[in-house]
């Protein structure tokens, strides 16, 4: 039986829904949900959805790999400044060796030379991106605790913790800023935009301040010699508290060294219990600010699931093809920050 490839055509929506519901989970979103299938997938322009498929004249769809193009978010990326972030990948496992290998290696031949990337590894397949020439990696994970709270609904806080103290810093305060300051905003200043993937004011108002389903919000810092800024937030709640997400942030090297009290200040508007904020990126700058490393306190629970919610410390891997320099790879890459349930979400 000789099996296809071919992207996803607009009429085959039902059976790729059905492949999902099926093959992955009856409850995973993009089988319950065809308005957010839409929203992350559909592609007009493309006569298609954001799928490669996998197909056998007789069983049908026998393997899927989903991707997410940053340009669609921000037409203007193209060539290597676009990035195909992969999603859903999946093959049956009754059906012929090595379908989901093809489906990969069909997709990055398809999509060259955009820089091609995928986050949320799992130890099978992190193996399988760097014999194929991909950078692996794992996002670090950095937090501050709130120290206004002391019942703790959602953090577990082992005996004798003590956090660092919130560094004096020359930035102060975040500014939040609406999707029709932005743009004015990143004139003239420096946001390191050499690092990659790339970002934009754009892809950020494409991408998270006109999501459907999630409410996000942008806060901009300027320090020193024209240096700034961006980081898109989320607010996560459970059980009456919540939790302040980093989801994203372009920012000049080194400025968030100078965050430190600003980092306190934004976790303190919210009243939530902690901010988080994963990244592959900003390591020693967050130090410098008092955002510690969850790595190095053993015992220390920041839950990162909440559709369900779920009380422990998630890894995040991350793997990527075609970038030689720095990389700055966060949790709103890829599809890792979408609606689970959306029951839960607030719009």
């Amino acid at each position: 039986m000789a099996t296809s490839f071919a992207y996803c055509r607009l009429d085959q929506v039902d059976e790729l829904i059905a492949f999902i519901r099926d093959h992955w989970s009856s409850g995973h979103i993009l089988a319950k949900s065809r308005a957010f299938l839409d929203w992350q997938h559909r592609d007009e322009a493309q006569d298609r959805y954001n799928f490669l498929l996998a197909s056998d004249s007789k069983a049908g769809i026998v393997g899927v790999l989903g991707f997410i193009p940053s340009s669609r978010y921000d037409s203007t990326f193209t060539g290597r400044d676009e990035t195909i972030w992969l999603t859903t990948w999946k093959a049956r496992p009754d059906f012929a060796h090595g379908i989901g290998l093809m489906l990969l290696r069909g997709l990055m031949s398809r999509t060259a030379p955009a820089c091609i990337g995928a986050v949320g590894l799992n130890p099978a397949t992190r193996a399988i991106y760097q014999a194929l020439g991909f950078r692996t990696g794992k996002l670090a994970r950095h937090f501050l605790l709130n120290p206004a709270v002391s019942d703790w609904k959602l953090a577990e806080i082992p005996s004798g913790f003590r956090a660092a103290a919130v560094k004096t810093s020359a930035i102060r305060r975040f500014t939040r800023v609406t999707e029709g300051e932005l743009g004015g905003i990143v004139t003239g200043l420096d946001f390191g935009a050499d690092a990659a993937p790339r970002r934009s004011p754009t892809y950020i108002i494409n991408r998270y301040l006109r999501h459907p389903y999630y409410k996000y919000e942008v806060h901009f810092a300027a320090g020193a010699n024209r240096k700034a800024a961006l980081l898109v937030t989320r607010l996560c709640h459970h059980d009456g508290a919540s939790a302040l997400r980093v989801v994203d942030a372009i920012a000049a090297p080194g400025i968030l060294a100078d965050c430190g009290e600003a980092f306190n200040d934004l976790l303190a508007s919210t009243g939530s219990e902690y901010l988080d904020f994963y990244s592959s990126s900003h390591g020693d700058a967050l130090r410098s600010a008092g955002v510690e490393n969850i790595a190095e306190h053993p015992g220390l629970v920041l839950p990162c699931y909440f559709e369900p919610f779920e009380r422990s410390n998630i890894e995040l891997n991350y793997s990527l093809l075609g970038v030689d320099g720095e990389v700055a790879i966060f949790k709103g890459d890829a599809d890792q920050d979408r609606p689970s349930r959306l029951e839960e979400t607030a719009s």
